[in-house]
């Protein structure tokens, strides 16, 4: 198992047709998005285009938050069956990333891509103030805490470092937390009334 925070000074911003996006984390290291060789990517994007075409990913499951906006989006099925969905801020949805994908609202969200056979999900954390919570990470090959916004502070037990801070952007990163004999730890609590949390996990 391995733990790390990814600042978000470190992740890697790009633009695309419809806006721009910054990739917060990328598994197996050294693997990229263009060459579509990766298990697990996870992003944020800004789509400034009122109408956006995704980008089809037929080896990948794909799951999207919105975090800012409304966003009208469609799927076309192979067989022709078209599926819409409302979605407003912190909802999620889940597709085939092969299927024909069109949308349509200004929005900002948070996306995890899996290659095929892989589970996850995205949820957005609602923790009061000064709250301590035990972060639920075990038996997962990953999982991630990202702070969208505020301050978290991270107590990491039986690790050298014992607390952290997450400030807007960065990311607590928990790799092949699958092995039974993990005996750590992770606590988090916001110590920013306006901090907004998501945790994303793979099986």
């Amino acid at each position: 198992m391995s733990i790390k925070i990814i600042r978000a000074k470190e992740q890697k911003e790009s633009l695309w047709s419809g806006g721009s996006t910054k990739e917060i984390y990328i598994y197996p290291q050294k693997t990229s998005y263009e060459e579509r060789n990766f298990d697990i990517r996870i992003s944020r994007a800004v789509v400034v285009d009122e109408k956006s075409t995704f980008t089809k990913l037929k080896e990948f499951d794909r799951k999207l938050m919105i975090l800012d906006g409304s966003l009208e989006i469609q799927h076309t099925l192979p067989e022709g069956e078209c599926i819409k969905n409302h979605l407003k801020p912190y909802e999620v949805t889940s597709f085939d990333g092969g299927w024909d994908t069109t949308s349509i609202g200004k929005v900002s969200d948070f996306n995890l891509m899996m290659k095929k056979g892989l589970k996850g999900d995205l949820k957005r954390l609602v923790v009061h103030e000064n709250e301590k919570i035990q972060l639920q990470f075990h038996n997962k090959r990953l999982a991630l805490l990202y702070c969208l916004n505020g301050v978290v502070e991270i107590y990491i037990q039986e690790e050298t470092y014992n607390k952290q801070f997450l400030y807007d952007g960065d990311v607590l990163v928990i790799e092949n937390a699958n092995n039974q004999n993990i005996k750590d730890s992770i606590y988090f609590k916001k110590i920013d009334p306006k901090t907004q949390i998501i945790n994303a996990y793979v099986f």
